[in-house]
């Protein structure tokens, strides 16, 4: 079995197959868990009432700047897929996370060496892209035929 350094470049060619098919497979599995019907229909019908509404959370944590008091966290909370309401404070303001947050926080923090190498497998089988054409800002910048001239009109 090859042994992958924490630090180290990888391409696709580095990495046996069936490690690339275990990092796969735990990666469709929390997929499929994560994309459970059940758990994304919100249904249109439900009402603007706090207690009978799905209400949607989303808790991001900016990466640490060296701040005394932790972390940058921004958190937003929204229903019925309305514009969500959002609040910034720093990490230590918050206390002790609930503790199947802290628990999934670990979880990550512990998978992100597998991400890693999921994520630079993927760059190495996607075909490197091509740099797309500057599209002119002004209509002066781009070279026009003077047999291509014509009429310009509002459409509203």
């Amino acid at each position: 079995m090859t042994q992958i350094e924490p630090n180290s470049e990888l391409t696709g060619e580095d990495i046996p197959l069936s490690a690339t098919q275990k990092v796969g497979e735990t990666i469709n599995k929390t997929e499929n868990i994560s994309q459970s019907p059940d758990l994304l229909d919100e249904g249109e019908s439900e009402p603007y009432e706090f207690n009978f509404c799905t209400v949607k959370i989303h808790i991001i944590m900016r990466p640490d700047d060296g701040h005394p008091e932790g972390r940058i966290v921004e958190i937003t909370a929204t229903s019925h897929d309305d514009l969500p309401l959002l609040t910034q404070v720093r990490e230590n303001s918050i206390g002790a996370w609930p503790s199947a947050l802290q628990e999934l926080l670990q979880r990550l923090a512990s998978n992100l060496p597998n991400r890693k190498v999921s994520a630079q497998i993927r760059s190495s089988l996607r075909p490197p892209r091509k740099k797309a054409k500057p599209i002119p800002q002004h209509p002066t910048d781009s070279p026009v035929n003077k047999g291509e001239i014509g009429v310009q009109i509002s459409l509203f």
